[in-house]
């Protein structure tokens, strides 16, 4: 079994153990539904999608040790809790061996859960990545300093909603993210709006 999409239903359980044995499995999808519990300890080698938006899960985040090719991880609209550490799977033996994503992500929405602990301070977004969201959920702290230095100008960041505080990051100067792409309404921020934010975006973003 290489797809499967159970959108859409009135399923009430939690997702089985044995789900893990389906492990040629490339896309999953299980959108609005009324699925709970806890995520097992899955490894899919080959999975591409996976889609739990729109249920009642909840504990910690899956690592993504286990879905080393994921390319879309849809969270959004669940009860998940704790921090985004799970999902620092790979590491980059650069200067300060940063923790970051999967390099082939390229979708993860987070946004509406529970998590409520501060960013790794060395977490980076990938520059494979288009769209970034954890809008509405608890997360306390400052933003890593170089989460944002890998993204491209088609990047989509929201993080709204949170408890993020202090200043933004002084270190993304010549990155230019899409106009209306970074949106962090909802804070507790302060201190001056850095260099890297352009003129234009300033007036029209902030």
């Amino acid at each position: 079994l290489r797809s499967f999409n159970i959108d859409n239903n009135k399923l009430d359980s939690t997702i089985p153990a044995t789900f893990c044995n389906l492990k040629e499995l490339h896309r999953f999808s299980a959108y609005k539904n009324r699925l709970s519990g806890h995520l097992p300890k899955c490894i899919f080698p080959e999975l591409e999608s996976l889609n739990l938006a729109r249920n009642k899960l909840s504990g910690k985040l899956p690592n993504l040790d286990g879905f080393r090719n994921i390319t879309y991880l849809l969270l959004h609209k669940n009860e998940f809790y704790g921090s985004l550490t799970p999902l620092g799977a790979d590491e980059m033996l650069d200067d300060d061996e940063i923790h970051h994503l999967n390099g082939k992500m390229k979708g993860l929405t987070l946004h509406s859960n529970r998590l409520d602990k501060r960013f790794p301070s060395n977490l980076v977004l990938p520059s494979s990545l288009n769209f970034f969201t954890i809008s509405y959920n608890r997360i306390p702290g400052v933003v890593p300093k170089k989460l944002l230095s890998r993204l491209n100008g088609n990047s989509t960041i929201l993080m709204s909603n949170n408890r993020l505080s202090c200043h933004l990051p002084h270190g993304h100067e010549g990155l230019e993210l899409a106009s209306g792409s970074l949106v962090l309404v909802g804070n507790l921020f302060s201190k001056a709006i850095p260099s890297w934010v352009r003129d234009g975006e300033r007036k029209s973003n902030f």
